[in-house]
């Protein structure tokens, strides 16, 4: 909508004031060998917290995998609209705008009916959907395009309907996965040791959101992003029907 090089001088805008609000934090006491101790201690305590309680290790591991998928469906977002859909990758706000528009929906109901249902099973289903979802988006317009009876000259063609369409429920069940996750994150974790939880969920995602970043766009090239994005939701799928699996096992031996 506003171009490229408007996009990067907001951002570096956004940068600055990022830096100016951290200079102007107070100044901390330089740090000691009783703080770096400290650390590992705090490091220690916060591991043997997640290895205690397997929720909250999933939490984490939903919210990672959530944001590393989305990731790289940015990153390989362009390709497929030009390669896949016929349309320049500038027309990106086609199917980013619609998963937007999901998630804002996913994000209002979430609220106010996510809390009728156990928040496990709701982040297990909606990986699960996630995962068919993405799988139909891979392969529905793919499917379209060479069938397509509507005109070149047209942009809203029924392949590009099907994605839009399936972008909006991507976005949908993404905020069915985030939203749940983090509140389990908050709910099961007490003030003193909240902290280095959250701290520790933004430790690993962010390390595994490296790869979608550095690796996405040459997995792309290398072998086409429609074999990627089916990959990806195999992945999600395999592990979504794994947690199921998990799940109801571990209910029907706690009913017996």
């Amino acid at each position: 909508l506003l171009g490229l090089r408007t996009i990067y001088i907001i951002v570096v805008i956004l940068y600055c004031l990022c830096a100016a609000l951290i200079a102007s934090l107070p100044r901390l006491p330089r740090a000691d060998q009783l703080a770096a101790s400290s650390i590992r201690r705090d490091l220690q305590e916060v591991l043997q917290f997640l290895a205690r309680d397997p929720l909250l290790r999933k939490a984490i591991t939903y919210l990672t995998i959530a944001n590393s998928a989305f990731l790289m469906l940015s990153a390989l977002a362009p390709d497929f609209v030009s390669t896949t859909l016929g349309l320049s990758p500038e027309r990106l706000i086609i199917i980013i705008g619609p998963a937007g528009l999901g998630m804002g929906l996913g994000v209002f109901l979430v609220g106010r009916l996510g809390w009728r249902f156990n928040r496990e099973t709701l982040i297990d289903r909606a990986l699960l959907s996630l995962s068919i979802l993405l799988l139909l988006f891979t392969i529905l317009p793919t499917y379209l395009t060479p069938y397509d009876p509507t005109t070149s000259a047209s942009e809203l063609t029924t392949a590009v309907i099907a994605a839009m369409v399936l972008a909006i429920g991507l976005g949908f069940a993404n905020a069915f996965i985030l939203i749940p996750s983090q509140t389990l994150l908050q709910e099961r974790s007490d003030e003193r040791i909240r902290a280095r939880v959250l701290a520790a969920f933004f430790t690993v995602s962010n390390a595994v959101a490296l790869l979608p970043i550095l690796f996405a766009g040459m997995l792309g090239d290398l072998f086409g992003v429609v074999a990627v994005f089916a990959a990806l939701a195999l992945l999600t799928l395999s592990g979504a029907l794994f947690a199921e699996f998990s799940r109801r096992k571990r209910t029907h031996s706690n009913r017996q």
